[in-house]
């Protein structure tokens, strides 16, 4: 017996609307109508209620509705299908996340070269600096160090790195007026650029 006759006889057996059907086992009365035309089928707890409710052998019960086991074999499948994509995805994830950290880890600790700079120039008012950004890792940009020295005549910058998970990767170029480094700009002759290290990068004379 299809488990939609048996619920109308039961129900007719027991004298019940499916109004009152749906209130003893905790469903909708739209729900009861669904089951008893066969549009849907009764999930493995309301199958559990209505053994209960009209004293039937829930392994009848299974038997009668097939389509009722192939429901919760296919629910099952699916759940294990969506646990599996969950655990692929989680690691996916943390191998990205440990990858970017790995390279901001690198490029923090690599300090700028003489390759990174693309021009320098310095004259009588501005400094002008272009360098190279590595369009691999985008987020890289350099910035120019606020604290630079001026000591005989000799202009300090130091270049250091910063990261921005948005920069489009393009060259950077800094221009500062030499004002903005000394009392006394026009006293300065060379520029040397540092590493945050400390070291030598480029030397540049001042432009006649």
């Amino acid at each position: 017996m299809e488990i939609r006759k048996m619920l109308k006889d039961k129900r007719a057996e027991y004298q019940l609307t499916q109004e009152q059907l749906a209130e003893k086992i905790f469903v909708s009365k739209k729900t009861i109508s669904n089951w008893e035309t066969g549009r849907t089928s009764p999930d493995i707890d309301s199958l559990i209620r209505l053994a209960n409710l009209f004293d039937l052998s829930l392994d009848n019960l299974l038997l009668e509705g097939s389509e009722v086991v192939e429901k919760i074999n296919k629910d099952v499948k699916n759940k294990k299908k969506y646990r599996t994509l969950t655990i692929i995805l989680t690691l996916v994830i943390i191998v990205m996340a440990s990858f970017f950290s790995f390279k901001i880890f690198k490029h923090e600790k690599r300090n700028l070269d003489k390759n990174n700079i693309i021009s320098a120039t310095l004259t009588d008012k501005d400094v002008k600096i272009n360098i190279k950004t590595d369009p691999f890792y985008i987020y890289r940009i350099y910035t120019i160090d606020e604290e630079a020295c001026v000591e005989d005549g000799i202009l300090e910058i130091t270049i250091a790195q910063s990261f921005h998970l948005f920069e489009n990767g393009n060259p950077k170029e800094f221009e500062y007026p030499l004002a903005g480094f000394s009392d006394k700009p026009n006293k300065i002759e060379q520029m040397n650029i540092l590493d945050t290290e400390g070291n030598l990068i480029e030397e540049v004379k001042k432009s006649k």
